[in-house]
């Protein structure tokens, strides 16, 4: 791992960007982070994750504050868990490499933090290209929204597992330490890493949400994890890696949660079967299927029958028609 070193001293806030392959937007994003006016310094730390493009160029050309780390390609939880281990500073920002930190994000939710002690992570909304003009953790998340005000989530351990992640990655900011105790991102997940991690930290301490925007978000659909094969068996992974360590839902919780799981967990073994083979559906269905009784087991095992071609074949059909 190379890096070069920032002569920033003492920053308040360490400004985490993980990139890959993001030469084209990667500067945009930097840009909006140097034109925070804060008052106090604060570092950015580019995490170059083994792109070959010319993503730590272009963050280097920037020079003080930011920081270029370089590693091996190994994912978005390994590119900010080296981010976060290098940063000087006691508070941590993240930012996705092809999104932008909106004017007063840093300033105010650093503020936020050092007077509330006992949150211990805060997040805000979005300004989504796919959500033009709306709230979107209040349309999509169904948040309480009081526009320009500080609310802690209620049950913010129960919210995440039984209806979804409501915390924008790109719009957090929480505490090095909480963060480095919690155990860090899980590296083997390449989707769904903050989740779990939130589901770790949410029995910590408390979630505080500003009502109001951080962050625009612009998805590039064709390189964007979200829309990957990651997507189909990494969130069901997290989810089963949070239900393992469940002591805290009640029944009904633990139903509803439980029928989130089944539902990502279907799309797993579809893509099992279309994409990787029956070993590896049945693999994936001896580890994470233990939740649905042996029926469900039975009825994929039949369905694992099933020469790959075909449902290669109907998949194919299915988006042509669409």
């Amino acid at each position: 791992m190379a890096n070069s070193k920032s002569e920033i001293r003492n920053p308040s806030v360490s400004v985490v960007i993980p990139a890959y392959n993001r030469a084209r937007c990667i500067g945009e994003a930097i840009e909006s982070v140097l034109s925070q006016e804060t008052g106090f310094p604060f570092e950015v730390i580019v995490v170059d994750d083994g792109s070959t493009d010319d993503t730590a160029k272009v963050a280097r050309s920037y020079g003080d504050p930011v920081r270029v780390i370089t590693k091996e390609n190994g994912g978005p939880a390994s590119a900010r868990n080296a981010g976060v281990l290098a940063a000087d500073s006691g508070l941590i920002a993240f930012l996705d490499s092809d999104d932008l930190m909106l004017p007063g994000r840093l300033a105010q939710q650093s503020a936020f933090m050092r007077a509330h002690p006992e949150v211990i992570v805060s997040f805000g909304d979005i300004i989504s290209d796919t959500h033009p003009g709306k709230s979107y953790l209040k349309t999509v998340q169904e948040l309480p929204f009081e526009p320009g005000q500080w609310l802690t989530v209620e049950k913010p351990y129960q919210r995440l597992l039984t209806r979804g992640n409501f915390v924008p990655n790109q719009t957090t900011m929480l505490r090095r330490d909480d963060y480095v105790r919690a155990g860090m991102m899980d590296e083997s997940l390449w989707v769904s890493e903050d989740l779990e991690l939130w589901s770790r930290l949410s029995l910590r301490g408390n979630f505080a949400y500003f009502c109001g925007s951080f962050a625009r978000v612009r998805r590039q659909l064709n390189d964007n994890l979200m829309f990957s094969s990651y997507a189909f068996t990494d969130i069901a992974r997290a989810r089963h890696k949070m239900m393992l360590r469940d002591r805290v839902l009640t029944e009904r919780e633990r139903r509803e949660s439980l029928a989130l799981l089944r539902k990502f967990h279907r799309r797993m073994l579809r893509y099992d079967l279309r994409e990787r083979g029956r070993r590896q559906m049945l693999r994936d269905l001896r580890e994470t299927g233990v939740w649905f009784g042996r029926w469900y087991f039975f009825r994929w095992w039949l369905v694992s029958l099933i020469p790959q071609p075909l449902p290669k074949f109907v998949n194919r059909l299915r988006h042509r028609r669409g």
